[in-house]
């Protein structure tokens, strides 16, 4: 929480902290995965300068397959010339990894706090990849906390 207070400055009168909440979802009412596929879910960011806080695979399914799903966060800077940005490690989506139902699973931010910062017009991509067939598609939503800077 360092990076936040780092750049937070609120305006006289304001108090506490400026923060935004987004999701998005894979699997029943989101994008359905398919096998040896990549698809891919789009996360809104706040229409201001901010910075990716936490981001979380809020897990209603667990993935199954005859190899690995997997799922990792990118920042695509869409301002001058237009590149991916990796902001997560690979989370495995088995249930290896995800064991419980309606629970919330971190994904790490891995990327610097520099990274980490979204400008008007980047956008926030989640990327899951099956290796193989998919036996048991994951449902769950992704949900990321940002900060967003005046």
């Amino acid at each position: 929480m360092t990076a936040f207070t780092a750049f937070f400055r609120p305006k006289a009168s304001r108090s506490g902290t400026q923060i935004a909440a987004t999701d998005g979802a894979f699997g029943t009412g989101g994008v359905a995965l398919v096998a040896t596929a990549t698809v891919s879910v789009h996360v809104p960011i706040p229409r201001r300068k901010s910075k990716l806080l936490s981001l979380n695979l809020m897990a209603k399914t667990a993935a199954a397959g005859s190899a690995a799903i997997t799922a990792q966060a990118f920042r695509r800077n869409n301002t001058g010339t237009p590149a991916d940005v990796t902001i997560t490690a690979t989370q495995d989506l088995t249930a290896t990894a995800i064991t419980v139902a309606d629970k919330a699973y971190a994904m790490a931010i891995t990327s610097t706090d520099s990274q980490s910062i979204f400008q008007i017009g980047d956008t926030l991509r989640i990327d899951v990849v099956a290796a193989g067939t998919v036996t048991t598609a994951p449902q769950m939503a992704v949900c990321a906390e940002w900060a967003v800077l005046e």
